[in-house]
C-alpha cells in the first residue's frame, strides 16, 4: 500500500514540474493588412505574419489566415468569410477582392490566425474606400509630361493624395523630378515635367505611378508605357583589343623568351634524369 501510494506521488510531482511540456507557451505574432490595388494583380488585400525570435523578426510561413468581409453579415450577425489562404515561405498572402463591387461606400475586411499550435489566436482590420488612378504620357518635341488624375468610384476628384512617379530599372526604382511624392490638387491632378535624359536598352521606359498607403484608399498602383528613351550605345571593345591576331602577327620576343624558358626546364630535366641514371648503374 505504501508502495502504491509513494508511486503515485512520485508520478504527481514528475507531472507538475514538466507542466511546461504539456502546456507550451505559444508565440505571439504580428499581422499587418494592406489594401492594393495594382495593373498586376488587380485588387486585393495583403497580410504578412511576423513573431519575434531573440532580436529578429521572423515570417511566419504555413499559416493559415481567414479573410472575413464585415461588411456583409452571415445569418448570425457575424462577418462574412470570403477565403482562407496559407501564408508563403515570406509570411505574407494575398486575398483577391472584386473592387467593382466596392462603390463609395466604406469597406472594412477582417482578416484572423486561429486554432494554430505555434501561434496565439489574433484578429486584425482594414478599412478603406476604393479609388481609380488614371496616368497618361503627353510629349512634343520640347517637353514631356505625365499627368495624373486620382478620383473616387463616384468619379469626384481625392485631392491632397501624394503620388510617386518612378522609373522601373532593372535592379530598383528611379526618382523622376525633384520631389519624391506629389500632392493632387482641388481637380485631383498632378503634372510631373521630364526634363531628364533618360537611358535604356531599346528606347523603351515604364513609369511607376504609386499611391502608397493612404490612410483611406490605401495603395494604387498604375503603369505609364512609353518610347522615349536615349538608346544606350555599347562601348564594348572586346573584339577590337589590338593583341588579337595570328602567331604570324606576334612580337619576336613574344616567340622566342617562352620557348627558351621551355627548353631550358626540360633540359635541366633531362640532365638530372641522365645523371640519376648514372648513380644507379654504379
Amino acid at each position: 500500500m505504501k508502495l502504491k501510494f509513494f508511486t503515485i506521488a512520485l508520478l504527481l510531482a514528475i507531472l507538475g514540474k514538466n507542466d511546461s511540456f504539456f502546456s507550451q507557451d505559444k508565440l505571439s505574432p504580428r499581422l499587418t493588412l494592406n489594401y492594393i490595388k495594382d495593373y498586376k494583380n488587380g485588387a486585393g488585400i495583403k497580410a504578412k505574419v511576423v513573431y519575434k525570435e531573440g532580436r529578429s523578426y521572423l515570417p511566419a510561413q504555413e499559416v493559415k489566415l481567414i479573410l472575413l468581409n464585415a461588411n456583409v453579415k452571415d445569418s448570425n450577425g457575424d462577418a462574412t468569410k470570403i477565403s482562407q489562404i496559407s501564408t508563403n515561405e515570406n509570411g505574407e498572402v494575398f486575398f483577391k477582392l472584386d473592387s467593382k463591387k466596392f462603390g463609395n461606400q466604406e469597406q472594412l475586411f477582417k482578416v484572423v490566425l486561429e486554432n494554430n499550435s505555434k501561434f496565439e489566436d489574433l484578429e486584425e482590420e482594414v478599412s478603406f474606400k476604393d479609388a481609380f488612378l488614371k496616368a497618361s504620357l503627353e510629349q512634343d518635341e520640347d517637353s514631356k509630361t505625365i499627368k495624373i488624375l486620382l478620383t473616387d468610384a463616384n468619379n469626384e476628384p481625392i485631392a491632397e493624395e501624394n503620388i510617386s512617379v518612378k522609373l522601373q530599372r532593372l535592379y530598383g526604382l528611379m526618382q523622376i523630378g525633384e520631389d519624391e511624392t506629389y500632392e493632387t490638387d482641388e481637380s485631383g491632378e498632378i503634372e510631373v515635367a521630364i526634363d531628364q535624359v533618360l537611358y535604356s536598352k531599346n528606347g523603351k521606359l515604364d513609369f511607376i505611378i504609386k499611391l502608397d498607403e493612404s490612410d483611406t484608399y490605401g495603395t494604387i498602383i498604375e503603369l505609364v508605357k512609353a518610347d522615349f528613351g536615349t538608346i544606350m550605345e555599347s562601348k564594348d571593345s572586346y573584339n577590337d583589343k589590338t593583341m588579337w591576331g595570328s602567331a604570324l602577327k606576334a612580337p619576336l620576343f613574344v616567340l622566342i623568351i617562352p620557348n627558351l624558358l621551355l627548353l631550358g626546364i626540360w633540359g635541366t630535366i633531362v640532365l638530372l634524369i641522365i645523371n640519376l641514371y648514372k648513380i644507379f648503374k654504379l
